[in-house]
């Protein structure tokens, strides 16, 4: 595998250039390719962070049959405002973008601290 070896290689020679957020600032999205590196950074910048992948086959198919289940475990989670959660191969699941839309509006109102989402995701894929 002499490819596999030079692009080993070849990703030491390179430093990130992508300028994220802090852990525990704000929620966001990140969008790009697949095999870019979106998982890979995400768990080494915010490894503290709760992780939903929608990879895992339990995972997916308990999100795509019911996707107000990401709103009420972060509702139930105490303190409210301070968790931050990824959510892996969010693509797999459009319909979980209502519930992190209705969350990040409607969690920080009155001043209150909000949760962070972290989204990660590639082209789209239908479930």
């Amino acid at each position: 595998m002499v490819t596999s070896k030079h692009h080993d290689k070849t990703k030491t020679k390179f430093k990130r250039s992508l300028h994220h957020p802090r852990p525990g600032t704000q929620s966001f999205f990140l969008w790009g390719p697949r095999q870019t590196g979106k998982s890979t950074l995400l768990r080494q910048t915010y490894a503290d962070c709760r992780w939903i992948d929608l990879l895992k086959a339990e995972e997916f198919r308990r999100y795509l049959a019911q996707p107000q289940l990401l709103r009420q475990e972060i509702e139930a989670a105490e303190p409210a405002g301070q968790q931050q959660i990824v959510v892996d191969e969010i693509q797999k699941v459009p319909s979980l973008l209502d519930e992190v839309h209705w969350l990040i509006e409607n969690r920080g109102r009155d001043h209150e601290p909000t949760d962070r989402l972290l989204l990660a995701g590639g082209s789209m894929s239908p479930a």
